[in-house]
């Protein structure tokens, strides 16, 4: 299979940190546009140190990919990619995790991308996250907690993208559940300083632990900064 960079219809979602909502987002923007008839697919290409967000991704998209090709690259520890791998005789090169995406992206009109961690984490020793971003050319999501520290991250993150070449990129500040002072300021000051990059607000969701359970029960709350995430609001 020929490897397409600049894929499109690729939207990629990375953070600023690990555990910070990128798999909620992912399946709430999966549910979204299934909800909408839309063709789309969700996967997660590496992951480490347990399947939950691949399982979340899994039953978001009522099983129609696999879980194997939704994560092709897991590491059972809890630990960077390129650690789990590095004792290995052969490590998954740039053009090989392209070509399982494009695979993907062959079975589907739109596809949302979701990394892991942050976007210097190795996912080899020839590659990091932000290197594969920018092999796929596409609109970037960066997922950052509402909280103290934010604009520090954001911007350290937001610098790695637009020094690769990314312009095409929105922040999501994620609520958390027990909001800082800083909470009350971060999008306003955020949106200041790295204007005309837009910046976008997403609610904490609380109630069920089930993700697809969650966001089904707060459709209608989050179904407008959904749609001003995909800029058809």
């Amino acid at each position: 299979m020929e490897v397409i960079h600049g894929l499109n219809g690729v939207i990629f979602i990375t953070g600023t940190d690990t555990g910070v909502g990128k798999t909620l987002l992912t399946a709430a923007l999966a549910f979204h546009l299934r909800h909408q008839k839309q063709s789309v697919l969700a996967m997660k290409p590496f992951a480490s140190g347990g399947r939950r967000d691949t399982e979340i991704l899994f039953q978001i998209q009522n099983g129609e990919l696999p879980a194997s090709d939704i994560t092709p690259f897991f590491c059972e520890r809890p630990i960077a990619p390129y650690a789990g791998v590095r004792s290995r005789k052969r490590q998954p090169g740039c053009e090989e995790v392209l070509r399982k995406i494009s695979a993907v992206k062959s079975r589907c009109e739109r596809l949302i991308i979701e990394g892991i961690g942050g976007v210097m984490v190795p996912l080899s020793f020839e590659f990091s996250v932000v290197d594969l971003i920018a092999e796929l050319d596409c609109p970037v999501l960066i997922v950052c907690p509402n909280k103290l520290g934010a604009i520090n991250q954001v911007r350290l993150t937001l610098g790695a993208l637009q020094n690769a070449g990314l312009k095409a990129i929105k922040v999501i500040l994620m609520g958390v559940r027990k909001p800082d002072p800083s909470s009350t300021s971060n999008e306003r000051i955020i949106a200041e300083m790295i204007n005309p990059v837009r910046v976008v607000e997403f609610p904490f969701l609380a109630g069920r632990r089930d993700v697809e359970g969650l966001i089904k029960d707060n459709y209608k709350k989050i179904k407008k900064s959904l749609a001003q995430v995909l800029g058809d609001d």
